[in-house]
């Protein structure tokens, strides 16, 4: 896709590298779902409170933890364990989880 304008995201340094991964992941959820804004910020565990939030939170899901990873859950290895794999943060795995067994792709 080519657009007119360039798209920076910003990261927070001191983030662990999996939170560096969700963020990037979630600024990305943004562009994709082409959200109307230019400048989001978003506190730490506060996603679910607005729609876009949410959404770019789900996209952060779906790119970074891979619908293959998702029969292991619980049966080949716990939530933490697939985080550490995937080196994502345990609640993108909990969220990526959740929404595939509500919407029966499990």
């Amino acid at each position: 896709m080519v657009r007119p304008r360039e798209i920076h995201i910003g990261i927070n340094g001191s983030l662990a590298p999996p939170w560096q991964r969700m963020a990037v992941a979630h600024e990305i959820g943004h562009i994709i779902a082409y959200h109307p804004h230019r400048l989001y910020t978003c506190k730490a565990g506060a996603w679910f409170q607005d729609e876009q939030e949410r959404a770019a939170q789900l996209i952060a899901a779906h790119l970074l933890v891979p619908a293959a990873a998702l029969p292991t859950y619980g049966v080949e290895f716990t939530a933490q364990q697939l985080a550490d794999l995937l080196d994502v943060p345990i609640s993108l795995v909990d969220l990526r989880w959740s929404q595939a067994h509500l919407h029966g792709d499990l």
